[in-house]
Formats: C-alpha cells, structure tokens, sequence
C-alpha cells in the first residue's frame, strides 16, 4: 500500500481486533495508534470519528477500522500476486466487519472479494467465502438479495464440482 506493508496492515489489524475482543487494554490502543503512519492514521480517524485528534474509539469502530486495514491489506496482496494472501485478509475483513455490526453488505462484499482471490489457488475457502456471502444475503430482505444469494450458491457449486 501507499502508507504501509502489507504485512504491517494486517499486524495492525490483528492488534485492533484484539483489543476489541478485550484481549488488550486502552494502553496497547495508545501504542496502536501511535505506530500507525501519519496518513493512514489520519484519514481512518476522520472517517470513523469525523475528527483528526486522537480519542478512544468504541468497540465498533475498532473491528471496523480492523475491516478497512485487512481490506487495504487483502488489495495491495492480490495487486502484488498473492491471491491466498489476499483471500485470507479478505475473509478476516469479513469477519470483522460482521463482528462490528454494522452494513453486513460490506461484510457480503468482502467474502466475494475473497472467493474470487481464493478460487483458484485455494477452492475451499472460496466455496466457504461464497456461502457466507450468500447467508447475508439470504439473511437480507429483497427479492435482490435473495437473487445474489441464488447466484453465489451456483457459483460455489460450481467451484466445489
């Protein structure tokens, strides 16, 4: 990525969702932000805050910021040519956008991107990935939502055939 490695983001967000999950305390939080780079650290806070001073941030907002930064982490892998890499961040970005609880379609969209990164080197987490996007789906009124759901079910028996 532009700011940091792609290693760096998913230590990054690995410590956030710790620290979420209330395996650290808010001391670990300060370290968390202060080893963050400038610009990266700037532009998360204003969108989850609308701030640029620093603050303790909720719960939700750490798994959501943990989403973004496995997210950047999961592109800059697959630009780079390490498609189970980025399938893995991807599927963490999953995961914890649906801990935090908020749109579960950017979780859906997340477990796509990750099936597609996984379906060749790695057919069984694509499959996986697809069926939990289907769940959210399924789980989301509309009839367009039920449609994508049919559609990432055929998908996924397509790739476990």
């Amino acid at each position: 990525g532009g700011c940091t490695s792609d290693e760096e983001l998913l230590r990054k967000a690995d410590a956030l969702r710790e620290e979420a999950s209330g395996a650290a305390g808010a001391k670990n939080r300060r370290s968390t932000q202060s080893s963050i780079s400038g610009c990266l650290a700037a532009l998360i806070r204003f969108l989850f805050t609308g701030e640029f001073s620093g603050g303790e941030a909720s719960k939700e907002g750490m798994l959501e910021e943990a989403a973004d930064l496995y997210a950047e982490a999961g592109l800059s892998l697959k630009l780079s040519g390490d498609p189970s890499g980025a399938a893995e961040a991807l599927m963490r970005a999953g995961d914890s956008s649906l801990a935090a609880g908020g749109m579960p379609h950017d979780a859906a969209g997340h477990y796509v991107g990750a099936a597609k990164a996984a379906r060749e080197p790695l057919p069984h987490l694509a499959a996986k990935a697809l069926e939990l996007a289907a769940d959210i789906h399924m789980r989301t009124k509309g009839a367009v939502n039920l449609a994508l759901a049919a559609r990432l079910h055929r998908d996924r028996a397509d790739i476990l055939q």
